[in-house]
C-alpha cells in the first residue's frame, strides 16, 4: 500500500523543512522537497494525506525500559508488567534499551537477552544492558567483558545503583572495577561500553563516578547517569558532572504536575532549560521513561494510593514540555530522545537507512556495499528495508579474490574461504546469493548450489582442506630445498596494490604479473637477485594486506601468508602517495603480528615518491618500526641502488670475515666455506691454502 504525504515538516532531529514523503508498505521509501514527488503514474493509486501543520520526526530511543517488568520492592505483588511491541511503538518509541533494576534474581541476565531478542524479531531496535543494581554484576557469561563482546544485544552494563539504599554499596575499588571491565568490553567490539548508573537519594550522589573520572583514566563519556532529576542536590551536581563533558539522563513521568508536588523532584524541561543556560553541551542530555518500573503512589496526606508503572509515553509529553512551556528549540528537545541517545551509546546505523535509501535514489544505484562484515540477519534485514541488493565487505573481497585466482592452490584458498562464509549463511542471505556465477574465477563457488544443505558444504569444505593441506606439504619440501641452499630470504609485504609486484619485476627482471588493481597478486612468487660478488638473496613477493581481512582469508591463506614468517627478512612496501599509508601500515604490522611474525629485520620502502611534491616529499619521517627506512620509486628506480645497498649490507652483516691458512689436511673446512660462504681469495701455498671470504655465522665455528 503506498502513502504520499505532502507538505509536511520534517525533523531529523535537525529541521529539514517541508517535504513531500512516500510509504510503501508503511516504510519509508522516499523524502524530496515539497512538490517534487508527482502523483502521477504508479502513483496515482497512492493515498494522499496533506501533511499540512503536521511533523514528521525519527522514532524516538527510550533508553531506559525494565522490558522484563519491575517493581517487587513491596513484595511479589508489586512486580510490574513486561514491556510490549504495541505498548512502546504506539508511543512512537522505535528503540529501546533493556534493563534490569533492583530485582537481578526473578528476572535474569538469560530471560533479558530472550526479551531483547524477541523484540527485535518483532521489528523493534532491541539492545540490553548486563547486570542489575548489584555488584558483583551477574553476567550471562562469565564475565563482564565476555557479555559485551560475544552478545550482540548487550552494549553495556546497569543499571548500577550507588547512592541509593538498595544498592550493594559498592566501594570505589568495585565500582571502578566494573566501569573499566565495561570500557574494555566496548573497546574490543566496536559498542559503547557505557556503564548506566542508577542515581538514589543519598547526599553522596555522583561521588563514585565523579571519583573514577577523576582518579582513573577512564573518561566520562563511559558512564551515563540517570534519575539526575531525582531531586535539587542530585540536580545541582549533575550541573556540574554535565559541564565537565558527562552525559546524563533524565526520567520522564507520565504524570509531570504529580511528581513535581509531591518531592523536590526537578522537572524535566526546567531541568533542561537551566542545564542549557548554564552552557551543558544539548548533545549531552537524554530523556528516558523508566518504562515498566514501579512508581508508588501517596495522597496529599502520605496514604499509599497503589503502585504505578512508567510508560514510555512520558518521552513526548516532556518534549512537548519543552517546547512549549520553557521555549527550548524543537530540534534540541527532540535530539534527547532520538539523535543524542543513539551517539551516546553508539547505536550505529540508527536513523541512517532512509539517509542510504535517499541518497541511493540520487545516483541511481541498484545496491550498497558495506564496509564491514554483516551478519545473515543484518543482510536479510538491510535488503528488506531498502529493496535492492547488499553487499558486505568480506563478501567483496572474497569476489574480488576468486576472479584473481590462477594457480590451483590459489583456487582451493578462496572457494575454501567462500564456503566458511556460506557456511552460516545458507539462511538469510536471500537475493543477494543469485548474483553470483558458478565457478572459482568467476563471482563465486556456484549459485545454483544456494540449496545444498551444510553437510554438502562441510564436506567439500573437508575435500578442500585436504586438498590444501598436500599443497601445504609441498611447499615446506619446496621451502627446505630452499634453505638446504641457505641463501637468505626476503619477503615483500605491504598493504594491497603498494608496488610489491613491480618492485620484484624491477630488482630481479622478472615478469610477475602487476597491475593497478587490489589483490593482483595472490600466489607467492619467489625470484633470485644477484647483488654485488653475485651475493645471492631469494626476493618472495606474497598476497597484499588489507584492512580488516576477513577471517576466512587469513584461515584460507595462512600457509601462503606465512611465507613472511618463514623469511629471513621483511622488505614492507608503502605506497606513501596514499593518504591513508600510515593506517595501512598500521595494518600491515597488525596483520604480522598476528602471523606471529616478529623479531625479524624490517626494511620499509616508501615508495612511489614520483607522485609526491617536494612539499610532500619534506613531510615523511622514518618508520620507528622498522630498521631502515629508504624513500623509492619503483616506476623510475629513485632509491634503488640505495635499496641493492642496504640488502647487500644486511647480506654481509650475516656472515663472518674469514682470513686463514689452511693445512692441506683442512680442506674439508675450505669445501665447507665454498659451500656455504664465499670465497674471496685462494692462494695454494707450499704450507697450505691462504683463504680470505665470507662465511655465514652459524658456520663459523665449523671452520676454525
Amino acid at each position: 500500500m503506498m502513502k504520499l504525504i505532502q507538505n509536511i515538516d520534517v525533523y531529523a532531529p535537525q529541521h529539514l523543512g517541508k517535504k513531500d514523503v512516500l510509504t510503501i508498505n508503511d516504510k519509508i521509501v522516499k523524502i524530496k522537497d515539497a512538490g517534487s514527488i508527482s502523483a502521477d503514474g504508479f502513483l496515482s493509486e497512492a493515498e494522499m494525506i496533506n501533511g499540512e501543520g503536521l511533523l514528521l520526526t525519527p522514532g524516538f530511543i527510550d533508553s531506559h525500559v525494565h522490558v522484563l517488568g519491575g517493581g517487587g520492592e513491596g513484595g511479589f505483588a508489586n512486580r510490574t508488567p513486561e514491556a510490549t511491541m504495541e505498548g512502546l511503538t504506539k508511543f512512537g518509541v522505535t528503540t529501546v534499551v533493556g534493563c534490569l533494576g533492583t530485582d537481578g534474581i526473578g528476572r535474569d541476565m538469560c530471560a533479558l537477552v530472550a526479551k531483547t531478542k524477541g523484540l527485535n524479531e518483532q521489528g523493534m531496535s532491541a539492545y540490553c544492558y548486563t547486570g542489575s543494581y548489584q555488584i558483583p554484576v551477574r553476567t550471562l557469561t562469565d564475565s563482564i567483558v565476555k557479555d559485551i563482546m560475544m552478545i550482540q544485544e548487550i552494549i553495556g552494563t546497569g543499571e548500577i545503583a550507588i547512592s541509593d539504599h538498595r544498592s550493594s554499596q559498592p566501594t570505589f575499588e568495585e565500582f571502578a572495577r566494573v566501569v573499566a571491565d565495561t570500557r574494555l568490553g566496548g573497546v574490543l567490539s566496536g559498542k559503547a561500553g557505557i556503564v548506566n548508573v542508577h542515581l538514589g537519594d543519598s547526599p553522596r550522589c555522583l561521588d563514585l563516578i565523579e571519583r573514577v573520572v577523576d582518579e582513573t583514566e577512564i573518561p566520562a563519556s563511559q558512564i551515563l547517569p540517570t534519575h539526575i532529576n531525582r531531586n535539587e542536590m542530585l540536580f545541582g551536581k549533575s550541573i556540574e558532572y554535565a559541564l565537565k563533558g558527562g552525559a546524563v539522563d533524565f526520567t520522564g513521568n507520565e504524570d509531570i504536575d504529580y511528581w513535581e508536588t509531591i518531592c523536590d523532584e526537578v522537572r524535566v524541561c526546567n531541568g533542561i532549560k537551566r542545564m542549557l543556560d548554564a552552557g551543558v553541551n544539548p548533545d549531552r542530555m537524554t530523556i528516558s521513561s523508566d518504562g515498566q518500573g514501579s512508581l508508588p503512589m501517596y495522597s496529599s496526606d502520605g496514604e499509599f494510593l497503589g503502585m504505578g508503572v512508567g510508560q514510555s509515553s512520558c518521552l513526548l509529553k516532556e518534549v512537548k514540555e519543552c517546547v512549549f512551556k520553557v521555549d527550548i528549540p524543537l530540534e534540541i528537545a527532540l535530539s534527547t530522545i532520538t539523535s543524542n541517545p543513539a551517539e551516546i551509546l553508539r547505536l550505529n546505523g540508527k536513523g541512517k537507512i532512509e539517509e542510504i535509501r535517499q541518497l541511493a535514489a540520487q545516483l541511481d544505484a541498484d545496491g550498497i556495499v558495506c564496509d564491514d562484515e554483516l551478519t545473515p540477519a543484518q543482510m536479510k534485514n538491510l535488503e528488506q528495508e531498502l529493496g535492492f541488493n547488499v553487499l558486505d565487505r568480506t563478501m567483496v573481497i572474497l569476489d574480488i579474490f576468486a576472479s584473481r585466482a590462477r594457480s590451483s592452490e590459489g583456487k582451493i584458498q578462496v572457494e575454501l574461504a567462500q564456503l566458511r562464509y556460506r557456511a552460516n549463511r545458507l539462511t538469510g542471505m536471500g537475493q543477494s546469493m543469485s548474483r553470483l556465477g558458478g565457478g572459482i574465477g568467476t563471482r563465486g563457488p556456484g549459485e545454483s548450489k544456494l540449496e545444498t544443505d551444510r553437510r554438502l558444504i562441510h564436506q567439500r569444505i573437508g575435500q578442500l582442506k585436504s586438498e590444501l593441506e598436500q599443497v601445504k606439504r609441498t611447499r615446506e619440501v619446496t621451502r627446505k630445498r630452499r634453505n638446504d641452499t641457505h641463501i637468505p630470504v626476503a619477503a615483500i609485504v605491504g598493504y594491497t596494490n603498494a608496488g610489491k609486484s613491480s618492485l620484484l619485476n624491477k630488482l630481479t627482471g622478472s615478469e610477475v604479473l602487476a597491475e593497478d588493481k587490489l589483490f593482483a597478486t595472490l600466489d607467492p612468487t619467489t625470484r633470485l637477485l644477484s647483488l654485488g660478488n653475485d651475493e645471492p638473496l631469494l626476493m618472495t613477493d606474497t598476497v597484499g594486506f588489507i584492512d580488516k581481512l576477513p577471517h576466512h582469508l587469513i584461515d584460507a591463506f595462512r600457509s601462503t601468508l606465512e611465507e613472511a614468517k618463514h623469511a629471513d627478512l621483511i622488505v614492507h612496501v608503502v605506497d606513501c602517495s596514499n593518504p591513508e599509508h600510515e593506517t595501512q601500515m598500521q595494518v600491515v604490522y597488525q596483520t604480522l603480528k598476528e602471523l606471529g611474525v616478529e623479531g625479524k629485520p624490517i626494511f620499509t620502502l616508501m615508495n612511489k615518491q614520483d607522485l609526491l611534491s617536494e612539499e610532500e616529499k619534506n613531510l615523511f619521517e622514518r618508520d620507528m618500526q622498522a630498521d631502515r627506512t629508504i624513500e623509492i620509486s619503483v616506476k623510475d628506480g629513485t632509491g634503488l641502488d640505495e635499496l641493492r645497498e642496504v640488502l647487500l649490507s644486511f647480506l654481509r652483516n650475516r656472515k663472518k670475515y674469514v682470513e686463514r691458512l689452511y693445512g692441506y689436511d683442512e680442506m674439508g673446512k675450505i669445501q665447507l666455506l665454498r659451500k656455504y660462504g664465499q670465497i674471496v681469495t685462494e692462494e695454494y701455498r707450499d704450507d697450505g691454502v691462504a683463504v680470505t671470504g665470507y662465511v655465514p655465522n652459524e658456520y663459523y665455528n665449523q671452520i676454525q
